[in-house]
C-alpha cells in the first residue's frame, strides 16, 4: 500500500527586483511506500513545476538518488533544479520513504520436532526426509531475504541405536544484524532425528552345566561363548553376564564356582534399550570323597559285649565324639 500526499508542496521561490512577481518552484508531496510498489517509474508520484510571471512551467526531469538497501528499503531522493529569471538556480526535492520486510516467526513452518528412522545406513539428509518432516517452509515476504542452514550433534547409545540434535537457524537478512546482541531477525529451532536398527538378535546359551567339585571351596568351571545369531549396525553384539564368579563380565562366564547352584544371566542390548536374555544354572556338586585318618598314641577302652548271653563276652564297642580327641 502506498500513501502519496499530493497537497504536501515544497515551495521555492526567488523574487524579482524589477517585478512584484515572484518566482516560485513547487514541489510534489514526500510519498511513503511499501517496498513491493512502483519505485522505478517515479512519475507517477507527481512531477515538480515553476511559476514566472504568472505562467506556470513542467521543471523538467529530476535528478534521481536511491538509497536503497540490498531489501529495497530505504529513501529515494527526486530533486529538481531550475534557474530564475536571473539565471540563479532554485531546487527543490521529493523524499520517497520505502519500507518493508516486514517477515516474522508467524511466517516460518518448522518441520516436525521428532523423526524415527530405522536401519543401519539410513541417510537423514533432510532431501532424504519425508515432507514435513525434511527443512522449515516460510512465506514469502517483500523486502525480506531468507536463508537456512542446520547443524547435527550425532549420539550414539549403543551400535544400533543413535540419535541426532538438529539445529536449524532460519534468518532475514534484511532485519538482522551480526554481533548486534539482537534476535532481530534470527530464528532457532530444534529436531530430534532417532535411528535404530529393529532387527531382533538371537542369544542362546546352555541352561544347565553340571560340575563335579573335587575340591571343599569349589570347582573350576569352563564356559563357551554364548551363542548369538545376527549382526549390529557396527559389527557384532556385545553380551554382558551378570556372575561375580566369572572372569570377566563379557559373553563367556568361565570362572571357579562355588558348590551349589549359580545361576548366570546374560544380556545383549539392541535397537534403543531393547534387551535379550538368557540363563544358565552352573550346578557344582560336592564330589569329593571321605577320607579317614589314624591318630597314633590315642586309645580308647571298649566296652565288652555279650550278645547271645551265654556269659562269653562276643565282640567290644565304644562311641567316641571327635572332641574326646582333641
Amino acid at each position: 500500500m502506498k500513501l502519496v500526499y499530493p497537497i504536501l508542496m515544497s515551495l521555492c521561490f526567488a523574487l524579482s527586483p524589477f517585478s512584484s512577481k515572484a518566482f516560485q518552484l513547487y514541489c510534489p508531496g514526500d510519498v511513503w511506500l511499501n517496498c513491493h510498489d512502483e519505485i522505478w517509474d517515479l512519475s507517477q508520484y507527481g512531477n515538480a513545476y515553476y511559476e514566472a510571471y504568472g505562467v506556470y512551467y513542467d521543471a523538467g526531469q529530476p535528478t534521481v538518488v536511491y538509497d536503497l538497501t540490498n531489501c529495497n528499503t530505504g529513501i529515494i531522493y527526486r530533486t529538481w533544479t531550475v534557474e530564475d529569471p536571473y539565471w540563479n538556480p532554485v531546487s527543490c526535492t521529493q523524499a520517497i520513504h520505502v519500507s518493508g520486510g516486514y517477515f516474522t516467526g508467524a511466517n516460518i513452518t518448522w518441520p516436525h520436532q521428532e523423526v524415527q528412522l530405522y536401519g543401519c545406513n539410513t541417510s537423514t539428509h533432510p532431501n532424504d526426509l519425508p515432507y514435513g518432516y525434511d527443512k522449515p517452509r516460510y512465506d514469502y515476504v517483500t523486502c525480506s531475504h531468507i536463508g537456512t542452514s542446520y547443524n547435527d550433534r550425532v549420539f550414539n547409545f549403543g551400535p544400533d541405536c543413535k540419535k541426532i540434535i538438529r539445529d536449524w537457524t532460519l534468518i532475514d537478512w534484511c532485519n538482522y544484524h551480526p554481533n548486534s546482541n539482537s534476535y532481530q531477525g534470527i530464528w532457532r529451532f530444534s529436531q530430534v532425528i532417532k535411528i535404530s536398527n529393529t532387527d531382533q538378535p538371537v542369544v542362546s546359551c546352555p541352561t544347565e552345566v553340571v560340575i563335579d567339585a573335587l575340591e571343599c571351596d569349589g570347582a573350576q568351571v569352563n564356559l563357551e561363548d554364548v551363542f548369538v545369531d545376527g549382526t549390529s549396525c557396527t559389527g557384532d553384539y556385545s553380551v554382558v553376564n551378570n556372575s561375580i564368579f566369572a572372569d570377566s563380565n563379557g559373553n563367556n562366564a568361565t570362572g571357579r564356582y562355588p558348590i551349589g547352584i549359580t545361576p548366570v544371566e546374560y544380556t545383549l542390548e539392541y535397537s534403543c534399550g531393547k534387551e535379550m536374555h538368557c540363563r544358565t544354572d552352573i550346578v557344582v556338586l560336592d564330589k569329593k570323597p571321605a577320607v579317614p585318618y589314624c591318630y597314633s598314641g590315642l586309645n580308647v577302652a571298649l566296652m565288652p559285649q555279650d550278645t547271645d548271653n551265654d556269659g562269653i563276652i562276643d565282640n567290644g564297642m565304644v562311641e567316641v565324639w571327635a572332641s574326646d580327641l582333641n
